[in-house]
């Protein structure tokens, strides 16, 4: 992420999301642009998260699936990310006994 986003270029941001609402959303009702722009935004640390909404699931969803896509991964380039995504997950859940 911090490879196509820089700190304080905000018309990438501006861009990408464009693109993104362009590729998968084209009638122009599913990704909310300054929604999605905070969500990258948080997600590069610059922002708080937002609530998880039905909404922000769908477009931080839509996100995900267009930066992998962008990124053209070979099927062994796309285990590797599925690799290191559970290792991320399984590094930061909280054990069992903490669980509700």
């Amino acid at each position: 992420m911090h490879r196509r986003f820089r700190p304080g270029d905000p018309a990438a941001v501006i861009r990408y999301v464009a693109s993104v609402r362009e590729r998968f959303d084209p009638a122009g009702t599913g990704i909310e642009p300054t929604t999605a722009e905070t969500l990258l935004y948080a997600a590069l640390g610059q922002h708080d998260t937002l609530p998880a909404t039905a909404e922000t699931i769908a477009i931080q969803t839509t996100l995900v699936v267009a930066l992998v896509n962008d990124e053209g991964l070979s099927a062994a380039g796309l285990a590797n990310l599925i690799d290191d995504t559970n290792e991320l997950i399984a590094l930061h859940a909280e054990p069992p006994d903490r669980q509700q």
